[in-house]
C-alpha cells in the first residue's frame, strides 16, 4: 500500500494520484497558497511543494512585475505589515460596500459597474474605474514615443546654429 506524501496516511489504488514523484490523496494534492485542488502534471512545484500555475506560482516565484500577463490577486503572503497602512487609514468593509452601492447605483445598467469580492481576507474590486487626473500635458503610452530623445536631438542641432549666427 502507498503512503500519501502530505498526510502520511495509506492511499488506496483507486484514489491514488501520482505527482512530483509521490503518491497523494486527491484532497491532499492542493495548492499550498490558495488550497485549490490540483491535477497531476498540471501544476507547478517549488522545492517539492505543489502550487497552481496561475496566479499563485507566478506571483510567489515569478518575475517581480505587477500583472506580468496574469490576473493578480492579493495573497496571504502579500502585505504582512502589522498596524501600518502606508496608503492611508484602514477602510472598513461596510464603508467600502456602502460607497460601491452608491457608485453602482449611478452606473446601473451601464458598463461602469464595479463588483467586489474577498480573497484571503482582502477586498478585490473588479470592473472599469474612471479616474480623473489633473493632467496638463499629453500622456503617451507607446514605448517608442519618447519625447525626451527627440527634444535632446533638437537641442543638440540647434546649439551649433546659434553659435554660428553669433560670430
Amino acid at each position: 500500500m502507498w503512503k500519501c506524501h502530505k498526510c502520511g496516511k495509506p492511499v488506496y489504488f483507486a484514489e491514488r494520484m501520482q505527482s512530483l514523484g509521490y503518491d497523494w490523496h486527491p484532497e491532499c494534492l492542493r495548492c499550498e497558497e490558495c488550497s485549490k485542488r490540483l491535477n497531476p502534471g498540471q501544476h507547478a512545484e517549488h522545492k517539492g511543494v505543489p502550487y497552481c500555475h496561475v496566479p499563485c506560482y507566478g506571483v510567489l516565484f515569478g518575475p517581480q512585475l505587477y500583472g506580468h500577463g496574469t490576473r493578480v490577486e492579493s495573497h496571504t503572503s502579500f502585505g504582512r505589515v502589522e498596524n501600518k497602512y502606508p496608503f492611508g487609514p484602514n477602510v472598513e468593509r461596510s464603508e467600502l460596500d456602502e460607497k460601491l452601492k452608491m457608485y453602482n447605483k449611478y452606473y446601473e445598467g451601464r458598463s461602469g459597474e464595479i463588483r467586489s469580492r474577498e480573497v484571503n481576507g482582502r477586498p478585490i474590486l473588479e470592473g472599469a474605474l474612471r479616474i480623473y487626473w489633473a493632467v496638463t500635458d499629453m500622456i503617451h503610452l507607446k514605448e517608442d514615443d519618447d519625447q525626451r530623445i527627440k527634444n535632446r536631438i533638437l537641442r543638440e542641432t540647434d546649439v551649433p546654429l546659434m553659435v554660428k549666427n553669433c560670430f
